[in-house]
């Protein structure tokens, strides 16, 4: 374990602490002898510190020493015989990172399962403050709006387990409750069976009509983020001559996701695949009346718009002359639900119901059950991922690439999948799981 620990006075250096775990104390008191006696080395024992020998250990011609104690099962070092003699008390059961305050609850917020490393960032506010003494030369300057924003996060913690489905990373965020205005809401997730089991990759969340002006206020007082929205605003109006907040995001008040999904017919077939977005709105009226503003903006950039009936769903279709298939479709699955498709063969897929949809096939279930629930998924399917990446002439024909050794590794991994949650108003998880093949 490393640490990193804040100076004893004001302006002074930082301490720095590795602790190593010690199975094996014959061992290690063989090694100790042997490092003392190591040519260009001093080793000057010091008085102990409550019952414990702290070694002071420098090379020759450094003037930067180190200092060591072993404690129990543990060594100790550092660069500041401060910090080891903290270490020493901490020992002996004076207050510690894991025991006292909000660095305990940070320390026990992981879960993770045979934990291989952890990282714990306990004081947010000290290292942005601590980020303003370093030389701006090496470090770039923070702007002021976005200091205040980032002070209001108390602590990160990040860690990678080894668990029965892979290895997942997961981090726990605690911030200030007034950080974020806005309250989690669950997210149904039933966008997911709108979509065919061979999806390669999906994601789904929820919403934005109401996330989104949260958003805008959080980071309005920031001026490169206003900028930066502002930009966005200006590319939709110039681009399609809608208005972002009141002609697009003001309908989109239920589940939002995306689909990319494997098909090499037709137009798709030199990518071999096409995507989907499904969209469920309560406002279907005002909906209508963008994708209406978009057909007349189409017919004026001389895309043709024909429609037709694939099974039950009437279809709008946008057609490029010069290419002459069909580019992008979209329909209403039912009153509340309607879908953007790009490429003619995913909006038959669309159109025509799955029957087997990826909320139920086993691959996206394994790859999701775990990770945190209501909260809207990112994933991927790596054995459509490497069936399509094989199927490139490119790649296939690849020597350096197409080995036993790369196949055996991709062919190891079953998914990806990742997810956000807000356990509660001061509390932020995410984690990421690369799931992998059990052993046959």
């Amino acid at each position: 374990m490393m640490a990193f620990l804040p100076a004893e006075k004001s302006g002074g250096t930082p301490g720095f602490m590795v602790v190593i775990g010690i199975k094996d104390k014959l061992a290690a008191s063989d090694f100790y002898n042997k490092v003392k006696k190591e040519d260009g080395l001093k080793i000057q024992e010091t008085k102990q510190y409550k019952g414990v020998e702290i070694v002071k250990i420098g090379a020759d011609k450094s003037d930067k020493p180190g200092y060591v104690a072993i404690l129990e099962n543990h060594l100790a070092a550092s660069d500041q015989v401060a910090t080891v003699k903290k270490a020493i008390d901490a020992s002996k059961g004076a207050p510690s990172l894991g025991t006292t305050g909000e660095s305990a609850k940070a320390f026990q917020s992981l879960k993770l399962e045979n934990s291989v490393t952890q990282f714990h960032l306990l004081d947010y506010a000290e290292v942005i403050e601590q980020l303003d003494i370093l030389d701006e030369a090496d470090t770039p300057e923070i702007p002021p709006e976005l200091k205040d924003q980032l002070k209001k996060v108390k602590s990160v913690s990040m860690g990678m387990g080894i668990d029965d489905q892979g290895i997942r990373f997961r981090s726990v965020t605690q911030v200030d409750p007034q950080l974020w205005k806005g309250q989690f809401d669950p997210i149904p997730g039933k966008i997911i069976s709108r979509f065919p089991a061979n999806t390669w990759l999906s994601a789904n969340g929820g919403n934005i009509k109401k996330q989104w002006p949260l958003f805008v206020d959080q980071f309005s007082g920031i001026p490169e983020f206003a900028s930066a929205i502002d930009a966005m605003r200006i590319y939709v109006r110039q681009t399609t001559r809608l208005d972002l907040e009141r002609d697009i995001f003001s309908w989109m008040d239920g589940e939002v996701g995306f689909a990319l999904i494997p098909s090499k017919e037709g137009i798709l077939e030199p990518v071999g695949f096409g995507g989907a977005l499904v969209f469920d709105t309560s406002d279907r009226k005002k909906a209508t009346a963008t994708f209406a503003k978009l057909d007349t903006f189409a017919k004026q950039n001389k895309i043709e718009i024909t429609n037709s009936k694939i099974g039950k769903v009437k279809v709008t279709h946008w057609q490029i002359p010069s290419v002459g298939k069909n580019i992008i479709g979209r329909g209403w699955l039912d009153d509340n639900t309607v879908f953007v498709t790009f490429g003619q063969p995913i909006t038959q897929v669309m159109a025509n119901r799955p029957e087997k949809t990826l909320d139920k096939s086993d691959n996206f279930q394994s790859v999701t059950e775990s990770l945190p629930q209501d909260s809207g998924y990112f994933y991927i399917n790596m054995e459509e991922v490497n069936r399509l990446l094989f199927s490139y002439p490119e790649v296939a024909n690849n020597s350096e690439f197409n080995t036993p050794e790369v196949k055996a590794i991709l062919n190891s991994i079953q998914g990806i999948g990742m997810a956000n949650a807000q356990t509660d108003s001061s509390t932020l998880t995410s984690e990421f799981l690369l799931a992998l093949k059990p052993k046959q």
